[in-house]
């Protein structure tokens, strides 16, 4: 297919994969990074914004899940008329959930709009409005078959949050900022609207129904562009490749053999990094039960075993190249060595009884002016002064005690009075539930203040735990 670019003409079927990067860098005046993979996780923007002033994604084809959160942190959404991004609520699957009952080993994944579904129904549908009724709703679902445990649930509402939060982050991390009730519609489409993670998304959809003001066309030479690197990845990658089957891997007639595997890409002009798995297959004899008149004999049957043998990332860079990455790391240790002089850094241990020690393990003294957990807030009129010469201390208290998740930030300066901002995250959550019998009086777990209620129902004890870490400590300019 010839492409118009001025007075010339190029055919872009027998570019290369590099040829293709460096026109698409030479039209958009940008340098490009290819992220490709069949199924690696995301996001991540917070590394690529270290690097850019301005970050844009450009999707040839499927950026769903992940990839669509990586997106959405964007700049800039470039879509051709195949593009397509998804919603981003997830599935979960921790020790908690229900055994698959057709692979004890495995466990169910539960989809966190499956569980807002069930109890929507419930309300909104069948019209279930007492609490008597919704605890009995209740009930049903955790008693199943396979049994949902308490705590998948707890886990399904924090993995829930956690989409919501890193959402709305990515959408604010924009350099033209959204407004607050634009950011709220699109993380509520993404995560609870759209109904099946399966609904993909084009790009009109995308920016005349969900509002997300970055999407961009891209024009008939971009999008050629793209659609012939994304083939390019998709014949080395094996994309095309609908059914995975280890007879056929192995080969016709032979015995054993060992075949690698490109999974994932992460390349520019000058750089190629790919994730590669290596598997060997090898033919061997089983013995199979099988039932006669006579009873269960044993059949030996041959089949194709394959173990993984290898997996990581590799890399191929060309001499120049790399005699410049190496003039560039070295750079970057002598400017780190440097930093580490003024090394600031903040870490966060959960207490008992609800409280959280602060404690400077960096190497410059700090003032705490005011920190910040959710709905709870302390500023202090004479800052508190953590030296840290003696990686010493303070403890502040995180009472009352409020389930859920919440954004910690602590309002920091050094002796220079340069101002710093601490982040982290605080969480307080259920760890075990009990229903005394109704002829004793409930019985309050230790650290546990509260003990809800439902009208109609016994008490219900809850153990609660904090927990509790740090994200990053930073420069920045806060007004208290």
């Amino acid at each position: 297919m010839d492409i118009s670019s001025g007075k010339n003409k190029l055919n872009t079927n027998i570019m290369t994969k590099i040829d293709l990067i460096k026109k698409i860098e030479e039209k958009r005046n940008s340098r490009v990074l290819t992220y490709l993979t069949s199924d690696r996780p995301g996001p991540v923007n917070a590394m690529i914004r270290e690097y850019c002033d301005k970050f844009s994604v450009l999707i040839p084809y499927k950026a769903h899940s992940s990839a669509t959160m990586i997106s959405l942190g964007a700049d800039e959404i470039v879509m051709t008329d195949l593009s397509e991004i998804s919603p981003i609520d997830p599935s979960t699957a921790n020790v908690f959930n229900p055994t698959d009952p057709q692979n004890p080993q495995n466990k169910i994944p539960i989809s966190v709009e499956d569980v807002m579904a069930y109890f929507d129904l419930a309300k909104n549908k069948f019209g279930i409005k007492s609490d008597e009724d919704l605890t009995k709703i209740f009930n049903k679902f955790v008693e199943s078959n396979p049994q949902i445990h308490p705590l998948s649930l707890g886990n399904i509402n924090r993995t829930h949050n956690l989409i919501r939060i890193l959402a709305k982050r990515l959408l604010k991390s924009h350099n033209t900022p959204m407004k607050d009730e634009i950011v709220e519609k699109i993380v509520d489409d993404f995560t609870e609207k759209l109904y099946s993670h399966q609904y993909y998304i084009g790009r009109k959809e995308a920016q005349n129904d969900l509002k997300i003001g970055t999407v961009q066309f891209a024009d008939k030479e971009i999008s050629d562009l793209l659609s012939n690197l994304y083939e390019e990845y998709r014949k080395e990658m094996g994309l095309n490749i609908n059914t995975w089957n280890p007879e056929a891997e192995l080969g016709a007639n032979a015995v054993q053999n060992r075949k690698d595997y490109k999974i994932a890409y992460i390349e520019s002009k000058d750089v190629s990094n790919y994730f590669q798995l290596s598997i060997e297959y090898k033919k061997q004899q089983v013995n199979m039960v099988q039932q006669t008149p006579q009873g269960p004999v044993q059949v030996p049957q041959e089949q194709v075993a394959w173990r993984i043998v290898e997996q990581g990332w590799k890399g191929i860079i060309g001499a120049a190249t790399g005699a410049l990455i190496f003039g560039w790391k070295q750079y970057q240790i002598n400017k780190r060595m440097q930093e580490l002089a003024d090394y600031v850094a903040v870490s966060i241990i959960p207490q008992k009884d609800f409280k959280l020690q602060i404690m400077n393990v960096g190497r410059v003294n700090l003032y705490i002016h005011k920190w910040e957990a959710g709905p709870l807030a302390n500023t202090y009129v004479k800052p508190l002064l953590i030296p840290t010469e003696a990686k010493s201390s303070i403890i502040i208290n995180f009472q009352p005690p409020l389930l859920g998740q919440h954004l910690l930030k602590i309002y920091l300066t050094d002796e220079k009075d340069q101002k710093y901002l601490s982040t982290g995250e605080v969480v307080i959550e259920p760890v075990a539930f009990q229903i005394p019998p109704s002829t004793t009086e409930p019985q309050v777990q230790q650290d546990t203040p509260m003990t809800p209620q439902i009208s109609g129902t016994q008490p219900i004890n809850i153990t609660t735990q904090m927990r509790a870490w740090s994200y990053k400590t930073e420069r920045y300019d806060w007004m208290i």
